[in-house]
């Protein structure tokens, strides 16, 4: 196929400094690319999580029936289930905006969103229960905020898998 406007059996190339400016190379764009791609996933995650969670919390829970005790069971745990997935996965990608490159948070990030989201969904799960009429302590939610920092680690170990089978 002749795109350049060549003759047949031509191609018609296009200087590197006008395909990629700034003195980037093909490779350094190719790993913007999928940097992006990568934040995409998990800006992805987040907000999947964030606009289900008031769905569930201030629609479907009220307005469900109560006929099948198994869905009673994960309508109570998903706006545990939902911020365990979708907080690491925010911070996953804040962290690099927010921190230089050389400093431990940064080359940590990883961890650190995982850390600082068990720390902070699980340490409110525990101050209700010191603190009447503001929620209900349940050892369920916290397993469940737990399963769902599991689903965001193995969203993370598959998607890095993926993006490291590509280079």
């Amino acid at each position: 196929m002749n795109l350049g406007g060549g003759s047949a059996g031509t191609t018609r190339h296009t200087p590197t400094a006008t395909l990629f400016p700034h003195n980037q190379t093909p490779h350094a764009l190719h790993y913007y690319r999928i940097e992006v791609d990568r934040k995409f996933i998990y800006y992805m995650v987040f907000g999947v999580s964030f606009l289900l969670f008031p769905v569930v919390q201030d629609y479907i829970r009220p307005n469900y029936d109560g006929s099948n005790e198994l869905i009673v069971y994960l309508l109570g745990v998903a706006p545990n289930f939902l911020p365990g997935i979708g907080l690491p996965a925010l911070l996953y990608v804040v962290i690099p905006e927010a921190f230089n490159p050389d400093t431990y948070l940064f080359e940590n990030r990883f961890y650190w969103s995982v850390a600082i989201s068990v720390a902070g969904l699980v340490g409110n799960e525990v101050i209700t229960r010191f603190t009447p009429g503001r929620g209900v302590f349940d050892w369920n939610d916290i397993l469940w905020t737990l399963i769902g920092t599991g689903l965001f680690v193995l969203i993370r170990w598959k998607e890095n898998s993926l993006f490291c089978a590509d280079q």
